[in-house]
């Protein structure tokens, strides 16, 4: 098995205000924003590995976009922080920091690559 390129997102430490993903068993999107910020993060996961690890209160509601898409959103009950939020980006550490260029220039789309595996933890504000 290949050695993954794991990437922190620039939301890591930001309150969460929702998360979500929607799509289906090959393709999805990921979308997190963050409270009080006007830029979101956003971006494509083919044959998906997420990995949610939750440490603190939210709630978690289904939709759908018509007949094979299924949506999950997160939303915290509590102030919930993004602990962490990781990617396998695969591309080179060139087109990394030109990513996150993009980012800091208000592009929530700025990661053009398709992204196969992502970890996210949320904790609790009040946890120690």
């Amino acid at each position: 098995m290949e050695k993954m390129a794991l990437k922190k997102l620039p939301i890591e430490g930001h309150l969460l205000e929702e998360m979500i993903i929607s799509g289906n068993g090959k393709d999805c999107e990921l979308t997190i924003k963050t409270k009080g910020q006007s830029q979101y993060v956003y971006f494509v996961m083919r044959d998906p590995r997420l990995v949610v690890d939750i440490k603190g209160n939210v709630i978690t509601e289904s939709f759908n976009y018509g007949d094979s898409d299924l949506g999950i959103k997160y939303l915290p009950s509590e102030e919930i922080v993004i602990e962490l939020a990781e990617i396998d980006f695969p591309g080179t550490e060139n087109e990394w920091i030109e990513s996150l260029n993009r980012f800091k220039k208000g592009d929530s789309e700025f990661i053009e690559y398709m992204i196969r595996f992502a970890k996210i933890r949320l904790t609790s504000s009040r946890r120690p």
